[in-house]
């Protein structure tokens, strides 16, 4: 009886130190999974760092272009304020020159040779007025058209830079949440 006991008693040892070498070796697994667990959490920590830096840099560069935009179209609003008082300055310069016309030809009306040099000379003037303010509408205009060239150009480099940093905070917010 007592040997049939001790061999139970052996098998049961022998069956523990079995259970015991199982769970050492189950110990140094989760060891091994821990320090790998604790390198990817390093490594994450630091891609974590990094994108921090990117979207700061991003957001850096949005409010740069903002602003850019923001002076281009103050330019354009004090060019369309020019282009209109150059306008109105046309507007001015014809009646102007009707007024003259009218006065000029009330005054002439029987010289008609000197009726016509004043009138010639007045549309000479008034010509070359006209002209160089039409040259510079024309050069306004020209500006306005590349200041709004240089705005889609900022607003399209605004825009995938907004993109960019869009992908940028969802890839930071998919790997916190890793």
């Amino acid at each position: 009886k007592w040997e049939q006991e001790r061999k139970a008693l052996e098998a049961q040892i022998a069956q523990l130190q079995d259970e015991r070498q199982k769970a050492a070796a189950e110990i140094a697994q989760l060891r091994d999974q821990l320090a790998a667990s604790q390198k990817a959490l390093a490594a994450a920590k630091d891609e974590i760092a990094q994108m921090q830096i990117r979207i700061r840099e991003l957001q850096a560069t949005v409010e740069r272009q903002q602003k850019e935009l923001q002076d281009r179209q103050q330019s354009i609003t004090a060019l369309q304020q020019t282009v209109a008082a150059m306008q109105e300055e046309i507007n001015g310069l014809k009646d102007a020159r009707e007024k003259l016309l009218k006065q000029v030809r009330g005054q002439l009306k029987e010289k008609d040779d000197a009726h016509e040099a004043a009138v010639a000379e007045l549309n000479a003037q008034y010509q070359a007025a006209l002209a160089a303010l039409q040259r510079n509408l024309a050069a306004a205009k020209s500006e306005i058209e590349q200041l709004q060239r240089e705005i889609k150009t900022l607003t399209d480099s605004h825009t995938e830079t907004v993109r960019e940093l869009r992908t940028t905070i969802q890839t930071h917010t998919h790997t916190i949440t890793e």
